[in-house]
């Protein structure tokens, strides 16, 4: 599961808080979230671009559990996405 943590309201139906990511349409840019998998009623359906833009938004590495700005991430690797110390890349 990846959870993204949105600091500050987005917009009147998206409150700060911890979302879980449901989906993902890289085609579309669209991912889905909500703030449990349980949860009922609308799901939020950001684009990733605009969360991107945003500079307090996190995503918690799937391993680790830390977590990080979502900048550089590219769309098609946030399910189940890991920091770099925990794919074992060097930087």
């Amino acid at each position: 599961m990846t959870r993204l943590r949105v600091p500050e309201t987005l917009h009147e139906q998206m409150p700060a808080g911890d979302y879980e990511v449901l989906y993902v349409r890289p085609a579309a840019g669209l991912i889905q979230i909500a703030s449990s998998r349980l949860s009922v009623g609308q799901k939020d359906k950001p684009e990733w671009a605009s969360l991107q833009r945003d500079p307090g938004v996190r995503i918690e590495c799937g391993n680790c559990r830390k977590w990080f700005a979502v900048t550089n991430i590219p769309i098609d690797e946030i399910g189940g996405w890991r920091c770099s110390p925990c794919r074992g890349a060097r930087g």
